[in-house]
């Protein structure tokens, strides 16, 4: 079956590569970025998303629908109208992002931990986390520790970085208005590592606060992946819903993380009390997908329902922005035209192989509380095990520290060891910050935070010679990685509930 889709035109304004095919409705266009939270430091947490919200507040204009997010590698600006408020849209935000609005700095700063506690935490960043430490897109489900602190000089510095011609691409729903520009400054994208970095090791579970279950993993980029997933979910729901009434739905998502790989995700929240029954519902149903595939009603459905969705010109804007992203970062991507084909030509092998993928990298997530006795599926560890050699300080009494407990600081790193196994340390060529609190009536004065996720609460006064430990681990992290936290920001609260 041949479908009849308008044609993709590439053409390029002001050096910027520019996308076009068109759909109904009112022009809508997208400016995409080639940067996101991987590319940022735990230290510089946020610095993207400051930047687009400081530009987006000036580039906005009365009635007239603009938006703009912040993903795990790269950041757009959209805009619905007509083409001439189009055009001047992203004239205005180009010109910003060259010289962006950086005495708004402590506003935005507010607004967006406003933003932080109205959406609440977010499940693919403490997976991501959990996966692969506070490093590349680990850092999506890291906080943001002193975004209110970042100076002009920092801001100014990492737009000229990253907001230049060789880092943007630009798409429309129809042709280029008479009269668009994109006038960025000139560059190029710096070099940017695309590989994904070290996991843990897998397949295991973990516990995380409220009541979800999940499971996530990676995959191929490919439609395989996201057929596989769509008959995962309709296998749970059948199951978990509807045979056993144990929950309402099943929810999933697939985040591109690089050229080759995809984070899949499948959640759902359970009834209390079932998550154990649940969790051999899922882990049934993707070793059934992973051993045989799907049927072949299955795969027939899932391609008629692909094809419906490919060919709907209402979805033509997620694909020129998939394309657009593709064409800053160097990933491939297939236009629609291509992916129909790659659609069509699936084979039940190659949905089983995209489980397959999913089962060997799966990380189970369960509610705190809830303890999984599985064989060959590893709980992952908690903190390091490992206490590093160096000056041992006991707690003082009446401090609230466990008896027994003890801090100690070596010449390899820190180590907070509670007592019963519970060890945490943080090694110095694994430090990815020293975060200062900036709230005066905080339980600790500083947080050590490693790369694997890791971090430790520092107060001086609960611990005998506590300022000889704090001056010690104050000079092993370098200078360039001391920040003072925001007080009512999401690291600094997220930090008291941990200390």
């Amino acid at each position: 079956m041949t479908t009849a889709l308008p044609p993709l035109h590439r053409s390029e304004v002001d050096g910027v590569p520019v996308l076009w095919r068109e759909a109904p409705g009112p022009l809508t266009a997208g400016l995409v970025l080639g940067v996101g939270r991987r590319d940022e430091t735990f230290t510089g947490g946020g610095t993207t998303h400051l930047l687009e919200h400081l530009v987006m507040h000036e580039a906005r204009l009365p009635r007239l629908e603009c938006n703009a997010s912040v993903g795990i590698a790269s950041t757009e600006l959209t805009v619905t109208g007509r083409p001439d408020r189009v055009v001047d849209f992203l004239a205005r935000a180009c010109r910003l992002l060259a010289d962006p609005p950086v005495e708004r700095r402590a506003v935005e700063a507010r607004v967006l931990a406003a933003e932080e506690r109205e959406e609440g935490p977010d499940l693919v960043g403490a997976l991501l986390v959990e996966r692969f430490g506070y490093r590349g897109p680990g850092l999506v489900g890291a906080v943001e520790p002193a975004l209110g602190a970042l100076s002009a000089e920092a801001v100014r510095a990492w737009s000229a970085r990253w907001a230049v011609r060789g880092a943007a691409a630009c798409w429309l729903t129809g042709p280029p208005p008479e009269g668009l520009s994109l006038p960025l400054p000139a560059g190029r994208r710096p070099g940017a590592e695309d590989g994904l970095p070290e996991q843990v090791a897998l397949p295991g579970w973990t516990q995380l606060p409220g009541p979800v279950l999940a499971v996530s993993g990676l995959v191929p980029v490919g439609p395989a992946a996201g057929v596989a997933l769509h008959v995962l979910r309709d296998r749970l729901e059948e199951e978990l819903r509807h045979r056993r009434g144990l929950t309402y739905g099943v929810d999933s998502s697939l985040d591109r993380l690089s050229a080759r790989d995809r984070h899949a995700l499948l959640a759902t929240q359970v009834r209390e009390g079932a998550e154990t029954e649940a969790f051999g519902v899922l882990r049934e149903v993707l070793a059934a997908l992973a051993a045989e595939g799907p049927t072949d009603a299955e795969l027939a459905g899932e391609v008629e329902s692909a094809e419906e969705t490919l060919t709907d010109q209402r979805t033509t804007s997620d694909e020129l922005s998939a394309l657009a992203e593709a064409a800053v970062l160097g990933w491939p991507a297939e236009a629609t035209e291509e992916l129909l084909a790659s659609v069509r030509d699936l084979t039940g092998e190659d949905v089983r192989e995209a489980a397959r993928h999913l089962e060997r990298s799966a990380l189970v997530a369960v509610p705190e509380g809830v303890d999984l006795e599985v064989p060959g599926l590893p709980r992952l560890a908690d903190g390091s095990g490992e206490v590093v050699e160096g000056r041992v300080h006991r707690p003082r009494l009446l401090r609230g520290v466990p008896r027994g407990a003890r801090l100690v600081v070596g010449g390899s790193g820190a180590s907070l060891d509670l007592g019963g196994g519970q060890v945490t340390t943080v090694r110095w060529d694994e430090v990815v910050g020293l975060v200062e609190a900036g709230d005066a009536d905080a339980d600790f004065t500083h947080q050590l935070v490693s790369a694997r996720g890791l971090s430790i609460p520092l107060q001086a006064r609960d611990w005998r010679g506590g300022d000889e430990a704090l001056r010690a681990v104050l000079a092993a992290v370098p200078a360039r990685l001391h920040v003072r936290g925001d007080p009512e920001g999401a690291s600094q609260r997220a930090d008291r509930e941990r200390a």
